[in-house]
């Protein structure tokens, strides 16, 4: 099978597109298909790769302040080139936030190739800055319209399948994101100190502010010193650094790390905690799981992580934030086995036999 993958972001961008596009391009390939990826280049000079029986291609695209992410005429005509000579069975386009996506399905419209589109929304509500939010309510109604042409929308989760059919009238298959294998090599150890960790972007939506107010709190209940550790960067990093020093908690930040140091780091963990306003999935949150970290997200998202045992919080609510890092914290019994988070292999199986099956609904 010939598979085009398009998604702004694919590796040496961070973030948490870029991982899923890099695990389900090499899963594919592993498995035996053909597959080009089709992404953007921004903000550096990331290179076009050659490998046996799979490609990126990237394009030049707008993105400011990593927002947008607007293709060029650049894209349009690779995009246009590599259906005529790659001639894609299935055409996966990932994320509704991205405005490559939009173009992405009216030029595989204009080209008779619209029953072969599936969609990852990846859809997170509405945007994390005031300019985001306001766009979406000119974007939202326009996306509306469009997506309904799609063959086949897959979403990772029972509450983002709620807010895509909510917001955009369609209903969707729903297989979860996976965990790479590796996360399955990696011990966990615990910190000499206590830890919580966050780890991922560091954006105002994401409410790490809301996790240092929290981890002060746990300091003078438990009389211990509890150590904040950040494993990413961002726009809001700033606030958490003045926060840490208000509050007087002892900050460890790393920002982004290699793979292998990033699974270490999080690993060294007392607790990870992820208060984000909303997801459509976590795969952080995912990893922790399957380290056999204590877990402590925000509802309504996280209740998909309830039946592997994370701490399911309303995040408005300090004191219920603050009781479910203490018990988290204090457990009297670790994790005595990793969470059993099915991998990047299971799931890209279920990409081809549910979602590139495209003959059959």
């Amino acid at each position: 099978m010939r598979i085009l993958l398009v998604g702004h972001a694919y590796p040496p961008y961070a973030g948490g597109l870029s991982h899923v596009l890099y695990n389900v391009s090499l899963r594919l390939v592993s498995m035996g298909h053909e597959v080009t990826v089709l992404g953007l280049r921004y903000g550096g000079n990331a290179p076009n790769i050659e490998l046996p029986r799979l490609r990126v291609i990237r394009a030049m695209g707008i993105a400011p302040r990593e927002s947008y992410f607007a293709p060029t005429h650049d894209f349009i005509i690779k995009f246009i080139r590599l259906v005529k000579e790659f001639d894609p069975d299935v055409v996966h386009v990932h994320n509704v936030g991205s405005l490559i996506t939009p173009t992405t399905i009216m030029l595989a419209k204009s080209l008779n190739l619209i029953e072969r589109v599936v969609l990852t929304p990846h859809h997170h509500e509405e945007g994390s800055r005031t300019d985001t939010r306001a766009m979406w309510l000119i974007y939202k109604p326009v996306l509306r319209r469009i997506i309904q042409n799609v063959h086949r929308i897959h979403t990772v989760s029972n509450f983002e399948r709620a807010l895509v059919l909510r917001d955009f009238g369609v209903d969707s298959v729903v297989i979860p994101n996976g965990v790479s294998e590796d996360i399955y090599e990696v011990r966990r150890e615990e910190p000499e100190d206590l830890t919580v960790t966050y780890a991922g972007r560091v954006e105002g939506y994401k409410r790490v502010d809301l996790a240092v107010v929290a981890v002060a709190q746990v300091q003078r209940i438990l009389g211990a010193r509890v150590k904040f550790k950040v494993i990413g960067d961002g726009p809001a990093m700033g606030r958490v650094r003045e926060l840490t020093k208000v509050y007087g908690v002892e900050l460890v930040h790393t920002g982004f790390l290699p793979r292998r140091e990033y699974l270490m780091e999080l690993a060294r963990s007392s607790v990870f905690i992820n208060l984000s306003r909303y997801e459509a999935f976590s795969i952080v949150t995912a990893e922790a799981l399957a380290l056999g970290l204590p877990v402590v997200i925000a509802r309504p998202w996280g209740k998909m992580f309830e039946s592997y045992g994370a701490y399911v919080v309303n995040a408005e609510n300090r004191s219920e934030v603050v009781k479910a890092l203490v018990n988290a914290l204090t457990e009297t019994e670790t994790i005595s086995a990793s969470a059993k988070i099915p991998t990047w292999s299971d799931v890209v199986k279920e990409y081809v036999g549910r979602l590139y099956n495209t003959g059959n609904d």
